[in-house]
């Protein structure tokens, strides 16, 4: 963890729920979810993909999909095994998901 770069915000996964919220800080995260969060008011970050409608602002930003890339306009799967082991920032992420013309 001390080598990767970055604030490091955990959101509880279905394997991630064995240890403490306290363990998981102790082990270098600097916060620590049991729920999905919003942030930036675009990104609706979760573990697993959560139920987006046509209507919501958001995009689902989320992992646990391993062995596929979860398909629809309002996900984007940061799941390691799709990404060549390498993190992705939110601007890659809003980039690949919102048209350049919306962004300005």
């Amino acid at each position: 963890m001390e080598r990767l770069n970055g604030y490091k915000h955990l959101i509880l996964g279905n394997h991630d729920r064995g240890h403490s919220l306290a363990w998981w800080l102790n082990v270098g995260f600097d916060e620590v979810s049991e729920h999905p969060i919003i942030y930036k008011n675009f990104f609706f970050l979760s573990h697993e993909p959560m139920y987006m409608n046509k209507h919501m602002p958001y995009v689902n930003v989320h992992g646990h999909i391993h062995g596929q890339k979860y398909a629809g306009v309002n996900y984007f799967n940061v799941c390691v095994e799709h990404w060549d082991y390498t993190p992705l920032t939110f601007e890659q992420i809003r980039d690949a998901v919102v048209p350049s013309e919306e962004q300005a």
